[in-house]
């Protein structure tokens, strides 16, 4: 559904594409936050997030050689989201195709998240120092390209067309803003080629690279995850579900035929009653409804696991419960993304947490009412994209 964007500055609408262009000599920097550096620190995870694990001093380094290597005059090119821009999983696809668009043009690249609250408070820079400082976007010339859902993918398509990219392009900062899986359209453009950590890559591996070079989970969200990590025994598999329900009271989104209902949660309880054994297993259920969860854990109360927390779409709540709904729905990603037998529901964030863990092996998608083997670059039944 087209959501409707309200930004400052002069707008102009491209009706033929769907793209509004705002163009400003300069960026309205106060609404940008000026992130003061703080130290980063290695992923404690055991299982998916082990093989980017660097020990304090080496990630320091990384982010300091970035930050001295950069310097004001490079282009630049910004995910931006001050409003509606979807959910989590959304904003990873918009992140992440402007990281790999600015990989493909040589620019520095940022990340700026004001909407529902300030993404550093959750997340920090890992091999990219992804925040926004005022002074190096001081007297730049800024050019930003909104667009939702279709136009996303149509913008996406115009660049893939467009042979000069970086006369395209051309301002000091470009800033994105969208929310449909573009890396399969920017890949097959000639600079895709010259970027030598795309080569060979799926569009999976692209994404769980750009992500795990981007971020790093801040010291508050890092520790609320060990936390969840000592509830698994060193001895048990941890076996993980995302049922999304959709539409809820209080959440304006319309009925999607792929979303799940209360009625189907038997089709998994009957699928992880497999697992119903304290001493070998462990089970997280995730889901957008509080309902959900609440059965789960009647269900199984010897096995299952749980992260504490409000559920929320970020797009949809405002003031503390949001943000603490924001933080949930980071940790529950990445919960997922360490499961030994993982069920996704036709979901973004359950993709892009099956990206993040690496692998076919165990992964499974919930649909209609069943469960099925699943791929990570597998095709939603009944869902174009994701």
């Amino acid at each position: 559904m087209q959501r409707s964007i309200v930004l400052l500055g002069v707008v102009m609408m491209m009706v033929a594409t769907g793209v509004y262009i705002h163009t400003h000599p300069a960026p309205n920097v106060d609404t940008m936050a000026v992130y003061t550096p703080s130290p980063t620190h290695p992923s404690r995870t055991p299982m998916a997030l082990a093989p980017y694990s660097a020990d304090r001093a080496s990630r320091d380094h990384d982010v300091a050689t970035t930050k001295k290597t950069l310097l004001p005059s490079r282009k630049k090119i910004v995910y931006f989201c001050e409003g509606v821009c979807g959910g989590w999983a959304d904003r990873q696809k918009g992140i992440v195709g402007a990281y790999v668009l600015a990989a493909m043009l040589d620019r520095d690249f940022r990340v700026h998240i004001s909407f529902p609250c300030d993404l550093g408070l959750f997340m920090a820079p890992n091999k990219v120092d992804w925040r926004v400082n005022a002074a190096e976007l001081s007297g730049q010339n800024v050019k930003k390209y909104i667009t939702q859902d279709q136009d996303s993918v149509n913008f996406a398509l115009q660049l893939v067309q467009t042979e000069d990219l970086r006369q395209k392009l051309s301002d000091d900062v470009t800033v994105l803003t969208w929310n449909m899986e573009v890396v399969k359209y920017l890949r097959q453009h000639e600079l895709a080629s010259r970027v030598g950590w795309m080569a060979g890559k799926t569009v999976p591996e692209i994404f769980s690279q750009a992500l795990r070079d981007i971020f790093t989970l801040s010291h508050d969200v890092q520790d609320a995850l060990n936390t969840f990590h000592k509830s698994v025994p060193a001895d048990t598999k941890l076996i993980c579900a995302q049922m999304r329900l959709g539409n809820r009271p209080g959440f304006p989104d319309a009925v999607l035929s792929y979303m799940h209902t209360v009625q189907q949660f038997p089709v998994l309880v009957n699928f992880l009653s497999t697992y119903n054994h304290s001493k070998n297993y462990r089970i997280f259920v995730a889901s957008d409804s509080d309902e959900i969860v609440s059965m789960a854990k009647r269900e199984f109360p010897e096995v299952i696991l749980s992260i504490p927390g409000p559920i929320t779409h970020i797009d949809n709540t405002r003031g503390l419960t949001a943000c603490d709904g924001f933080k949930k729905a980071i940790l529950d990603e990445y919960a997922l993304s360490e499961c030994d037998v993982l069920i996704i529901s036709e979901s973004g964030l359950g993709k892009v947490a099956s990206f993040l863990r690496g692998s076919d092996r165990e992964l499974y998608l919930f649909h209609d009412d069943k469960i099925e083997r699943f791929t990570m670059d597998g095709v939603f039944p009944n869902k174009d994209g994701w």
